[in-house]
C-alpha cells in the first residue's frame, strides 16, 4: 500500500514485469505490456535457469594442451560451435566473438570457447590458422577438438542442444556460461543484435538490483 515495494524495483509505470534469478538479482525488466520479443526473452532466460551446470569435460586445444571444465569454473565464458572449412555462419558468429574479447579480455575471468564439430577435418593448425583470422588471442579465446561422441554428448546432456537421436552438432547459437560452469543464457549467433544484447546483459547484472 505505501508504494515501496514498487520504489525499491524503480517501477515507474504498469504493467512491469521483472524477472528474478536463483541468486535474486534482476535478470529482466518489462515495462508496459510485454510485446513478442519480450516474451521470446522470458523464454530463453527461463529455458537457461533451467539448464542447470555442465557435465565435466577436458578436451585437446588446438596449440597443444588441454581445456578442462575444471579450469573455467571459476570463470563467465562465452561458447560457440565452429568449423573451419565452413563459409558463412561460422565466421560470422567468430567475429561477433571477436568482439566480445575486445570489449571484455582485458577481465581476467572471461574466456571465449569454441568447439570444433568437424574434428577429423579441424586439425590442430587449421585451428589456430582460423583463430588468427579472426583475431584470436589465445590467453582468452580457446579452440577446442573434442571426438564427435563427446561433442554430441556435451551438447545433448549439458548444453541441451538437440536430442540424443538426432544430435545437433552445428548450431548458430552463441552460450554464456557462469562461474561454476552453469548456463546463464542463448543467443542467436546470427542475429545481428546478438553482442548488444550480451553487452547490456552484463551491465544489467552488474548493475542490477539484489533482492533480500
Amino acid at each position: 500500500p505505501s508504494g515501496s515495494l514498487a520504489l525499491a524495483f524503480s517501477v515507474k509505470s504498469y504493467p512491469y514485469t521483472i524477472l528474478i534469478d536463483k541468486g535474486g538479482h534482476i535478470v529482466f525488466r518489462g515495462e508496459g505490456p510485454l510485446s513478442d520479443e519480450d516474451v521470446r526473452q522470458l523464454k530463453a532466460e527461463l529455458t537457461a535457469s533451467a539448464a542447470t551446470v555442465l557435465p565435466q569435460f577436458s578436451f585437446p586445444k588446438a596449440g597443444g594442451g588441454q581445456l578442462s571444465s575444471e579450469t573455467l569454473a571459476d570463470k563467465v565464458w562465452v561458447a560457440d560451435f565452429i568449423f573451419t572449412s565452413c563459409g558463412d555462419t561460422c565466421p560470422m558468429i567468430s567475429e561477433k566473438l571477436r568482439a566480445l574479447q575486445e570489449e571484455f579480455g582485458r577481465d581476467p575471468k572471461f574466456r571465449l570457447v569454441s568447439f570444433s564439430v568437424d574434428p577429423e577435418h579441424d586439425s590442430s593448425e587449421r585451428l589456430q590458422h582460423f583463430g588468427r583470422q579472426h583475431g584470436a588471442n589465445s590467453e582468452i579465446w580457446s579452440f577446442l577438438r573434442p571426438s564427435v561422441e563427446s561433442l554430441q554428448n556435451l551438447m545433448v546432456k549439458g548444453f541441451r542442444l538437440g536430442t540424443a537421436e538426432n544430435p545437433l552438432v552445428h548450431t548458430a547459437k552463441i552460450v554464456v556460461v557462469n562461474k561454476g560452469n552453469a548456463i546463464e543464457s542463448y543467443y542467436d549467433g546470427d542475429a545481428q543484435d546478438a553482442v548488444p544484447k550480451m553487452k547490456d546483459r552484463k551491465s544489467t547484472r552488474l548493475n542490477s538490483s539484489h533482492v533480500a
